[in-house]
């Protein structure tokens, strides 16, 4: 029971940990989810992701820079081998990981200029897709009211049910267009809900669209 209760206590504060380091990133942006782009934290995808680098004009010397801090990050999680499955370990492990992580937010703070934190912000909002509106950061810069949230979450709700429905029958190709599709309808139904005002403030936190697809890992002999 004590080992039980230690465990409860110490996932309790790691996970408060990762909200604090989440509310520390530019704009405000959480985890991914929900907006079908790419997969992983952008901070993350940054170091190694051409693309999200050239979106964010990042220099020679700041790619080197990068490389140089992936490589010192990826021999901190060898360590992990290290771990066991008893909960004392698990909790170590999570501890090392949440160490990590703010290593990885102080260091994007660091090493991206204003303007390149500002982009990175707003691609992080987009990559959250419609949990933004969700997102009780965003949606209270946004100034979403309680009549907006429960619209909101009546949409999220509709749009789930009809993805199990399109999921019942496998995850192919088709079915992805068709996700992708009805995200796309939903949030149009979102952005309808909301004032001139808002959808300008949304704009603004948003920025030019960003192609999400570019995010995801290449395939070797594509």
């Amino acid at each position: 029971m004590r080992t039980l209760s230690r465990w409860i206590l110490s996932a309790t504060l790691l996970l408060t940990a990762v909200g604090s380091t989440q509310a520390q990133r530019p704009g405000g942006g959480g985890f991914p989810g929900g907006g079908g782009g790419g997969g992983g934290s952008l901070k993350s995808l940054l170091i190694t992701n051409k693309p999200l680098q050239d979106e964010l004009k990042i220099s020679d010397d700041q790619v080197v820079k990068f490389k140089e801090f992936a490589e010192k990050q990826a021999e901190a999680m060898k360590g992990f081998a290290q771990f066991g499955g008893d909960d004392d370990e698990q909790i170590a492990r999570m501890e090392v990981q949440v160490k990590l992580m703010k290593e990885r937010v102080a260091f994007m703070k660091s090493s991206l200029s204003a303007e390149q934190q500002t982009r990175l912000g707003q691609l992080e909002k987009q990559q959250m897709g419609m949990a933004a509106f969700s997102n009780a950061k965003v949606a209270k810069e946004l100034g979403i009211t309680e009549e907006q949230s429960e619209k909101i979450k009546a949409v999220n709700t509709d749009m789930n049910k009809e993805m199990r429905e399109m999921f019942s029958g496998g995850f192919d190709a088709e079915a992805q267009k068709k996700v992708a599709s009805l995200r796309s309808e939903c949030q149009e139904k979102i952005e309808k809900m909301m004032t001139d005002d808002q959808r300008k403030k949304w704009k603004e936190m948003t920025g030019e669209a960003f192609d999400m697809a570019k995010l995801r890992p290449m395939r070797m002999g594509n």
